[in-house]
């Protein structure tokens, strides 16, 4: 999990990595990069590829490939740059949908998420990107559950929701 900048969205909240879907993720420019780009359709592909992508740029983690090198973001390049220069090759099929979140509408900002889960690489270490995030933490979710029920930690309720699940 990740801890929020206090400027940021979720001012320092525990969260998954995540955000936005760019409009390169789901495009035809990641055929040579992705082995499984046919198995799914451009929004399930732009969903997962951003979810890859995102966790990349927050923690400077590879997911989706066993192929990824030991280092983590490379000052300059754009995420695809990079896949390119490692030469790992992305599995989104390495990637189990486990939840979505819709915000209801009576509320003023809306968001529309989905979760994955997936096996992290072994050999990689995790580092905030110290704009987005200041933090990295491995935690259990039992533990990070029971962390924001005494208040020591303040957690979104679809992240508290979905740890608790994790947790079972």
């Amino acid at each position: 999990m990740v801890r929020r900048n206090s400027r940021a969205s979720f001012a320092s909240a525990l969260v998954f990595p995540g955000g936005s879907i760019d409009a390169s993720d789901g495009s035809s420019d990641w055929v040579p990069l992705v082995e499984d780009f046919d198995e799914f359709d451009v929004t399930e592909r732009a969903l997962r590829i951003g979810a890859i992508r995102e966790t990349w740029e927050e923690t400077s983690v590879l997911v989706g490939t066993d192929d990824a090198p030991a280092a983590g973001i490379v000052s300059g390049l754009s995420f695809a740059e990079f896949v390119e220069r490692s030469g790992a090759r992305l599995r989104l099929g390495d990637l189990a949908p486990f939840a979505h979140w819709i915000t209801p509408v009576t509320e003023p900002r809306r968001f529309d998420t989905h979760f994955f889960l997936c096996r992290a690489p072994q050999e990689q270490v995790a580092v905030a990107d110290g704009t987005e995030t200041i933090g990295v933490e491995w935690v259990r979710p039992s533990e990070a559950a029971a962390a924001a029920r005494r208040g020591d930690r303040a957690i979104l309720f679809p992240t508290f929701m979905n740890r608790d699940r994790l947790a079972e």
